[in-house]
């Protein structure tokens, strides 16, 4: 049967232990909220990116129309001018000339047609993506939300502990408790730990044969490496 210091202690350790575990969750859920969050702007990104590349696109092709009205109309008026030209070389010249904007009409027609398809595909990806995006930052939000119920609920367990604890504490010895307390500060494994063929659980080294033999007693122990406490279990 464990000593009545070991069984205290026992008890006030489980509660603190519970106390730490929730106050490591407690601490990681704003990093995760800041992660969704992060993640759902970088979708509205690469959404309003995709956008803003078909956008690009439209003003490629509104451009290249100008430039084609603008062609047009300079094929018109030089061939207006080409008829009261009486010199053969400059009606050549401009028969030239005009055939030149017409081969640059065609091209930016080619590249209109370009454009248009590319338009449109973009178009399908934008709306594609959209969707897949609402889904998905819709699915963000709700594990936000489940973040932020988590929080709460961790926080009224840690009330409770915290109010526990005081009725478990007031059973340990104030020098043990104060001892105790000090090595619990540390966050570093457990206060008490339990002595397993002649190992210590909390730094598994070997104790030796004469702080295992008062650990078994019942006594009050420390383990010769980490200065935890240590018991023998039955």
């Amino acid at each position: 049967m464990a000593a009545n210091w070991v069984t205290a202690l026992k008890k006030l350790q489980d509660k603190d232990l519970r106390i730490r575990t929730l106050r490591s969750k407690l601490e990681m859920i704003p990093k995760e909220k800041l992660s969704l969050k992060e993640q759902a702007n970088k979708n509205l990104a690469k959404v309003e990116k995709i956008k803003n590349d078909v956008l690009a696109l439209e003003l490629q092709l509104k451009q290249s129309e100008s430039r084609i009205a603008e062609y047009k109309e300079t094929i018109h008026k030089l061939e207006t001018q080409s008829n009261m030209v009486k010199k053969n070389t400059e009606y050549q010249a401009m028969l030239l000339s005009i055939a030149d904007y017409k081969k640059k009409i065609s091209d930016e027609e080619s590249s209109g047609i370009d454009l248009l398809d590319r338009i449109d595909s973009g178009k399908k990806t934008y709306r594609e993506a959209a969707s897949n995006v609402k889904l998905e930052n819709a699915a963000l939000k709700a594990e936000f939300m489940d973040l932020d119920s988590l929080a709460n609920d961790l926080k009224k367990e840690l009330a409770e502990l915290h109010s526990e604890r005081t009725a478990f504490a007031a059973n340990v010895e104030d020098d043990i408790l104060k001892r105790y307390e000090s090595l619990l500060k540390k966050g570093i494994g457990s206060p008490l730990a339990a002595v397993k063929s002649g190992i210590c659980e909390n730094c598994h080294l070997k104790v030796t044969p004469q702080t295992l033999n008062s650990a078994a007693k019942g006594l009050v122990a420390y383990c010769d490496n980490c200065q935890h406490f240590i018991y023998t279990e039955d």
